[in-house]
């Protein structure tokens, strides 16, 4: 999936649509609410370490967009495995919006616990 999109023609609503389509619900890891001023802060520093790193994790860009100008305070989260991609999608609190979606390599499949790295 990662390997089929560019950075600069991901679209959250694109994303979204994939990833939903392609649950096995046992891949769904969690579900909960986020503190939106957390995510800003957390996401404005990983963009800018991934400028500097070229990690290819895409969607994050227009995330972070889409949290500098979310009205509300809190975020429902989930994250989902598909294959050896995860992928992370944020709706609002009634989950009837797509605030952003931030899909990367699962390192998971290497042993690796990182899936805070998206």
């Amino acid at each position: 999936m990662i390997d089929k999109w560019k950075p600069e023609n991901i679209t959250v609503a694109d994303t979204a649509a994939l990833a939903l389509r392609s649950i096995d619900p046992s891949g769904m890891l969690e579900l909960g609410l986020t503190d939106v001023p957390d995510l800003i802060r957390i996401y404005r520093r990983r963009v800018k370490s991934r400028a500097k790193t070229g990690a290819n994790v895409l969607g994050d860009h227009e995330f972070l967009s889409r949290l500098e100008e979310y009205p509300s305070q809190q975020v429902l989260n989930t994250a989902i495995s598909v294959g050896g991609t995860m992928v992370f999608i944020w709706f609002d609190e009634e989950m009837t919006t797509v605030v952003g979606c931030v899909i990367g390599k699962d390192h998971r499949s290497q042993g690796e616990a990182r899936t805070s790295d998206l």
